[in-house]
């Protein structure tokens, strides 16, 4: 009688991947240490921050505290959920993920979309035009306000304004020349000028402000002469840089 077949014997099953593998894969990668992580993190939500808070300031006026005591008060309210949505981020999206194990999928595919419209919103608040008050625009201290810019804004869009009462077109190639120059050290940025026959004002501020339709604490100067009669606070959030 012929011999039986024997079965082939079955081989273990490989394990399942740890979460830890699932993130980072099989190969070992470097990763970011402690303080790096930590910088960039309070970078993002610092800088989210910072300009919210021009913007509350701008429209609430005295009342911005209480508006923002108020947004702080809801995060604090959410903060666990909005804890386990940010770190299931890596894995399958963050606010999909949350809403997918309760809610329905149409839901959670609505939550994506708005949360790429909040990412669109946040390109469109970077893309707000800085307004730069010069007199004479010389070079160094447009260097010193571009960097300030840099430094410190997200907007992409720089208006160089020279108010005067009477034209000097030496003044006006000169500081032609000086923009190219920032042009060239800035390439990254859209820059803008134009020359307006007036004198600085609050009152010219304002009325720049609304036809703009750039915030005063979007607008940046020089350091005061002594022949100007106001203060800076009479200019409302005006800053200077340079």
């Amino acid at each position: 009688m012929a011999d039986e077949e024997k079965p082939a014997p079955q081989t273990p099953a490989p394990p399942s991947p740890s979460p830890e593998e699932l993130l980072l894969g099989e190969g070992k990668k470097k990763r970011l240490g402690p303080w790096l992580a930590t910088a960039i993190c309070g970078n993002d939500i610092t800088s989210s921050c910072l300009y919210v808070s021009g913007i509350a300031i701008f429209y609430a006026g005295p009342l911005a505290p209480v508006a923002l005591l108020l947004a702080v008060g809801v995060l604090y309210l959410y903060r666990r959920i909005y804890t386990e949505v940010v770190e299931a981020l890596p894995l399958d999206g963050g606010v999909y993920n949350c809403l997918l194990n309760c809610t329905r999928k149409f839901d959670a595919s609505f939550a994506a979309c708005l949360t790429l419209l909040s990412y669109l919103a946040t390109a469109v608040i970077s893309a707000k035009t800085a307004v730069v008050f010069v007199r004479l625009g010389s070079l160094p201290r447009l260097v010193r306000a571009f960097s300030y810019i840099d430094r410190n804004e997200a907007s992409q869009n720089v208006l160089i304004i020279r108010l005067y009462a009477h034209d000097d077109p030496a003044i006006e190639e000169k500081l032609e020349k000086n923009l190219e120059v920032i042009r060239e050290l800035s390439p990254y940025m859209k820059i803008e000028y134009q020359a307006r026959q007036g004198k600085f004002y609050p009152e010219t501020v304002e009325a720049l402000s609304h036809e703009l339709e750039v915030p005063k604490n979007m607008m940046f100067m020089g350091s005061m002469t002594e022949k100007q009669t106001f203060s800076v606070m009479d200019l409302g959030g005006v800053r200077v840089i340079f």
